[in-house]
C-alpha cells in the first residue's frame, strides 16, 4: 500500500523537468472550441419542465440554445505560462412564467396560475484575457488549469420587438477551468471543465505555431 504514495510523489516531483524540455518562449497558438452550460446560462435558473408549486413561483424555461463558441489567441512566455485573448458568442431563447401567489381582484377576476410573460432572445459576447498554468508539459500529452475575466456584451428582447429589454448591456464575465487537457503536437485536441463563459464542459482544436529561431541560429544549423 506505501508503493503507491511513493510513485505519486515521484510523479509530481518530475514534472517539472517533463514540462522545462517542451514550450519555448514565443510559441504561439490560434484554437476553436464548443462549450455548454454558461455561467450567464446557469444564472437564468432554467428548468426542463414547470415545477410542481408553479401556481406560487415565478420561472425561467429554455426552448433553445446555440452553445458557446470561441476563438482564442495565445501566447507563450516559456514552458509553465501563457497567455491568451479570446472572444466567444452565444444565443438562446427561454419562455418567462411570472407568479407572485396573489390573484386579480379588478373587474374581471382570476387567479394568477402559470402566466406566460413573454419569449426571450438573448445574445452573449464576450472578449476576455486568459492566463494558463501548466501542470505537466509533454511533447504531446498536457495538463493545464486558466482563468479568465473580461466584458460582456448582453442583449434580451423579447422575440418579435426591436427593443433591449431586462440586462446590464455591458458587465464583466470570468471563467474559472481548474482542469484542462490537450493531446497533440501542433495540431491538438482538448476538453475542458469549469464554470464561466466557456461553460461548464468546453473542447476544441488548437494549433501551435512555433518561435521563429534567430538567424544566428539559423546559420548554426
Amino acid at each position: 500500500m506505501r508503493v503507491l504514495p511513493i510513485l505519486l510523489i515521484g510523479a509530481v516531483l518530475c514534472l517539472p523537468q517533463l514540462s522545462l524540455a517542451q514550450n519555448q518562449s514565443g510559441d504561439q497558438e490560434l484554437s476553436v472550441s464548443y462549450g455548454r452550460k454558461s455561467g450567464t446560462e446557469i444564472l437564468k435558473w432554467f428548468v426542463t419542465s414547470p415545477p410542481a408549486n408553479r401556481d406560487r413561483v415565478s420561472y425561467n424555461e429554455k426552448v433553445s440554445t446555440t452553445g458557446n463558441m470561441f476563438a482564442t489567441y495565445r501566447y507563450s512566455f516559456g514552458s509553465i505560462f501563457s497567455l491568451g485573448v479570446t472572444v466567444g458568442t452565444e444565443s438562446f431563447s427561454y419562455n418567462s412564467y411570472h407568479n407572485d401567489g396573489y390573484p386579480y381582484q379588478g373587474p374581471n377576476p382570476y387567479p394568477l396560475v402559470n402566466p406566460f410573460i413573454a419569449n426571450y432572445k438573448v445574445n452573449v459576447t464576450t472578449v476576455a484575457l486568459e492566463p494558463k498554468i501548466y501542470y505537466y508539459n509533454h511533447k504531446r500529452l498536457k495538463l493545464y488549469g486558466l482563468a479568465g475575466m473580461g466584458v460582456r456584451f448582453y442583449t434580451q428582447k423579447p422575440n418579435g420587438q426591436a427593443f433591449d429589454g431586462i440586462g446590464a448591456p455591458v458587465f464583466i464575465n470570468t471563467q474559472m477551468t481548474p482542469i484542462g487537457v490537450s493531446y497533440g503536437n501542433k495540431l491538438a485536441g482538448f476538453a475542458e471543465v469549469g464554470l464561466g463563459y466557456k461553460g461548464l464542459i468546453n473542447g476544441g482544436l488548437s494549433y501551435r505555431i512555433g518561435r521563429k529561431a534567430p538567424k544566428k541560429e539559423m546559420q548554426m544549423k
